[in-house]
């Protein structure tokens, strides 16, 4: 469903969640010494349960300007497609309070700690390439603090040890050490500081299992002190899977219901858990800047038939089924499409979605659309225009 809420509307909801304490920045390791990796604390959309009305307002600030996006896409491309150069995408962040995830919700906290990890990634790879999907510039997922971009392709090869290169050769009577490579897409995403040139945070979003199987056979270890490539354990749960991809085929629904008929905007709040102690941990970003926490949450999906069309389409890019859905964790995320009528004339944008389990439930507790600027994503056709 389409997401655009006036901003008299946002600034009233925001000054009211403004009074209660944000969550996630107080929670960070500052340890001098990097801490062992652990998952992300209750910020779940973005890093300091920001509203819009402090995430567009640190846009254009004084002191800074638009925030650096650009710079930061291109030294992450240049980065991972010349691992050597990976260890200094650490100088991007914020020398406090920082986290890195790899994948989401695993992370690392504090410069020191990013530092580390980055640099063990880099020293177990020969080689990375990454294959971004680049748009129009207007049509870029940045909007205030917050970017990102989807990556079709990442693929990296890794370093064999001497002796299965030595039983390479052997085996193929070749010169050429073994090679092994790790792939799969991925979205990444960032948010920067409040009113600061450095990153709060960097998300990588990919499909845990996945890459973690790749990395073992790569690696030819499981052990969390060898595991270089990742953060991830790769301990899935079968059954977050399941919920995670039912909470999608949940919300293709709304593509029969009409927009303006009450059963879409309960659809949408059914994928939600309705268990009392869950309330204040909700968070929707829907999409992103316009996000609303706790209590808030749920009555913001009514104010959306103010601004939709008639009828809303959802689905799979590529096409895909549940297997589009990547997980990590409680987390599962997937790139869509979004599409939406007024008079029969269209507008329609790619979304990323990111959906969180509540705890010990088949229900979610957030959900992140991420996209380019609504001004740009949700402008429609002019299809009867003479």
């Amino acid at each position: 469903m389409v997401q655009l809420i006036s901003f008299t509307l946002l600034a009233t909801v925001s000054a009211a969640v403004s009074k209660r304490s944000l969550r996630g920045a107080s929670t960070y390791s500052n340890a001098t010494i990097p801490p062992e990796t652990e998952d992300a604390p209750l910020f779940l959309t973005n890093p300091t349960r920001a509203t819009a009305a402090s995430i567009m307002a640190d846009l254009n600030s004084s002191s800074l300007g638009e925030y650096p996006h650009e710079h930061v896409h291109d030294a992450l491309i240049d980065a991972l497609n010349d691992p050597s150069q990976i260890p200094h995408l650490a100088d991007l962040f914020a020398s406090e309070n920082a986290s890195y995830c790899d994948p989401f919700p695993h992370c690392v906290y504090g410069q020191e700690a990013i530092q580390h990890h980055l640099t063990r990634l880099s020293s177990s790879l020969v080689d990375s390439y990454i294959i971004p999907q680049r748009l129009e510039t207007k049509d870029e997922f940045r909007i205030g603090n917050g970017g990102g971009f989807w990556a079709p392709s990442m693929v990296m090869s890794v370093k064999q040890s001497e002796q299965a290169n030595t039983a390479w050769q052997e085996k193929h009577n070749t010169t050429a050490n073994k090679t092994c490579i790790v792939g799969s897409p991925q979205f990444m995403q960032w948010f920067f500081a409040p009113n600061s040139s450095k990153l709060l945070q960097l998300r990588i979003f990919y499909d845990e299992a996945t890459r973690h199987t790749q990395s073992v056979e790569c690696l030819g270890s499981s052990k969390p002190e060898d595991m270089t490539l990742m953060l991830g354990h790769g301990n899935e749960d079968p059954v977050k899977r399941v919920a995670l991809g039912g909470l999608y085929e949940q919300l293709f629904e709304v593509n029969s219901l009409p927009v303006l008929s009450s059963s879409n905007v309960e659809q949408w709040q059914s994928l939600f858990s309705d268990r009392p102690d869950d309330q204040d941990k909700l968070e929707l970003c829907a999409f992103y800047p316009y996000c609303f926490y706790g209590d808030d949450a749920m009555p913001s999906f009514w104010s959306w038939q103010d601004t939709d069309g008639e009828m809303e389409k959802l689905f799979f890019v590529g096409g895909g089924a549940q297997s589009s859905v990547m997980v990590s964790g409680n987390v599962g995320s997937a790139m869509t499409s979004f599409t939406n009528t007024d008079n029969g004339c269209l507008e329609s944008h790619l979304q990323f979605m990111v959906f969180t389990l509540a705890e010990n439930s088949d229900k979610a507790v957030a959900l992140s659309i991420f996209a380019a600027p609504p001004a740009v994503s949700m402008k429609l056709h002019d299809c009867h225009k003479e």
